[in-house]
């Protein structure tokens, strides 16, 4: 590694981002089999049933032509 960073140009520095509109978050690993532990009801984004949501307001389909 060391011999890579004497190959490249120096790093260059990494200023921190200030203000009301920066929020510090931890990362975490994904583990997949934590995905539904928990049985926090979450579920996946797309299992929902699409045909009880079908149409618009009071059912109304709209048609294709």
């Amino acid at each position: 590694m060391q011999e890579l960073e004497n190959l490249l140009p120096p790093r260059p520095t990494q200023e921190l981002p200030k203000g009301e509109n920066v929020e510090e978050v931890d990362l975490h690993d994904y583990d997949p089999n934590e995905r539904n532990a928990g049985g926090s009801g979450r579920q996946e984004a797309y299992a929902s049933d699409d045909d009880e949501h079908a149409g618009g307001p009071g059912g109304i389909q709209c048609s294709h032509q």
